[in-house]
């Protein structure tokens, strides 16, 4: 019995390890995903990023008020 909750704790620590480790070394930009699904060419990707700073510039002061608020 005490082997099998070792195994399972240490299944669950190694799956926590991978997912933080996962999320720190391979962060990819938001629409990473619309080049590889579509395959857009890397022109048409700057261009998604460069719209989607303007829209979270735009957009930051409004969400703070809207977390304040709530």
């Amino acid at each position: 019995m005490n082997r099998g909750v070792f195994i399972l704790f240490g299944v669950l620590a190694i799956g926590i390890a991978a997912v933080f480790f996962s999320r720190i070394f391979f962060q990819a930009p938001p629409s990473a995903w619309l080049c590889n699904q579509y395959g857009l060419p890397a022109q048409k990707v700057q261009r998604i990023d460069s719209l989607l700073n303007e829209y979270n510039s735009r957009c930051g002061p409004f969400c703070d008020r809207m977390c304040e608020l709530n």
